[in-house]
């Protein structure tokens, strides 16, 4: 699908404001998730195939997890499908699939237009390693630690090892929509390797379909997935650079 926007634009703004920051993006990927009414057994590569959405390739078994009520498949170009009853999830690895994720979700459901969904996620995901200056800097920036050490009254008795263990483990922001959609945006942080100084930021672009059929999704879809990505490149880079 055609995009006004340059690819090579998205994964672009956080990298060149962390190089000065002592920060490394380690892995980034999103995710389309649909929640409702589907029939995981539809699913199967070849249906992909066959109907001109994702180009043939040499698949295995091991490609594959195809039993009652679950479907697993591993796409080419580090794509990966997860269906079940009630939901549909479809992610992207590579920065230059992002976009065109999109693609496949609504080639995908124009075909199988009946297809009741009630909820949409346009989710976001990206790990961070910092450095050991700025792992310290930037918990204490967003949740400063003495209102929960100096609650502890045993905290002032530790040893300086002991009070170095202190600090973020999660944090979880619910914002309203910028739009008139119904939903809200979910923004987490947690840790993910304290060995590693390494963060993981993930955000929730959260929209109640609310006529609970494929033409709204659709719709949302098209005119939504680029900002939400556009969003959450900026709105993290923002809050590392706070």
């Amino acid at each position: 699908m055609p995009s006004c926007v340059d690819e090579s634009y998205i994964g672009s703004i956080i990298n060149a404001k962390l190089l000065n920051m002592n920060y490394n993006t380690i892995s980034k990927h999103v995710d389309i998730v649909l929640l409702g009414s589907f029939n995981p057994a539809i699913f199967h590569p070849e249906w992909f195939i066959k109907n001109n959405i994702i180009a043939e390739w040499e698949y295995t078994q091991k490609d594959i997890l195809f039993v009652p009520d679950v479907t697993r498949v591993s796409l080419p170009s580090e794509r990966y499908l997860a269906v079940l009853p009630d939901q549909f999830s479809i992610r992207a690895t590579m920065p230059s699939d992002f976009l065109g994720l999109r693609d496949i979700v609504t080639s995908t459901f124009t075909l199988l237009k009946e297809t009741p969904i009630n909820q949409m996620g346009l989710n976001y995901t990206a790990v961070f390693k910092l450095s050991k200056d700025d792992w310290v800097t930037f918990g204490k920036k967003l949740v400063p630690t003495e209102v929960w050490t100096n609650s502890a009254k045993y905290f002032s008795e530790l040893d300086d090892k002991k009070k170095e263990q202190a600090g973020l483990l999660a944090l979880t922001m619910h914002l309203p929509r910028p739009d008139e959609l119904n939903g809200f945006i979910l923004s987490r942080l947690r840790v993910k390797s304290f060995e590693n100084y390494e963060i993981i930021f993930e955000i929730n672009n959260h929209i109640e379909i609310e006529n609970k059929d494929v033409s709204q999704m659709l719709k949302i879809l098209e005119s939504s997935w680029e900002k939400s990505l556009l969003f959450a490149e900026t709105y993290i880079g923002n809050i590392l650079n706070a």
